[in-house]
């Protein structure tokens, strides 16, 4: 089950484990693109079908190597590995974790952790960002296609 109280419009999540993009959200359902209805309305044909927030069909996308590397770059450390947060700004990082991964600084050989939490889901990711920066971060939907089918293949996910 996904808590719709995590999501906003512009998150991906997993629904019959291809990702999708949420385009509404209510109490206790999600919308999806490409997940329409027909209605009687002539003035507006189709919209976008509820699906409730129990259906075992929706899921979060769980971060690991294979989805992060799918969706941001990978950047060599003293201490292992990191990713990017933003573009090609290297200010903040994607650190790992043992129970997850944050984001943080290296500042001067010394990791600052900046989220206090780990972060475990794409779409947690995607509102930290969007709080931060106050725009989505940027996902190739086909990259992370294909990271998604990867990652179920090698049972990251």
């Amino acid at each position: 089950m996904i808590e719709p109280t995590e999501l906003r419009v512009g998150n991906y999540i997993l629904y019959n484990d291809q990702p999708v993009l949420v385009k509404g959200v209510t109490v206790n359902s999600v919308k999806l693109e490409g997940v329409m209805y027909e209605t009687e309305n002539p003035n507006f044909p189709f919209d976008y079908k509820p699906i409730y927030a129990a259906d075992n069909s929706l899921r979060a996308i769980p971060l690991c190597d294979t989805i992060l590397q799918g969706v941001r770059s990978r950047i060599p450390q003293n201490d292992g590995y990191a990713y990017t947060y933003y573009g090609s700004r290297a200010t903040f990082l994607i650190y790992p974790d043992n129970e997850g991964y944050f984001i943080g600084v290296d500042f001067r050989g010394n990791l600052i952790r900046v989220t206090p939490n780990q972060i475990t889901t794409l779409h947690q990711l995607q509102n930290i960002f969007f709080a931060q920066y106050g725009e989505e971060m940027e996902i190739h939907e086909n990259r992370l296609k294909q990271a998604v089918a990867s990652a179920i293949e090698n049972k990251e996910i």
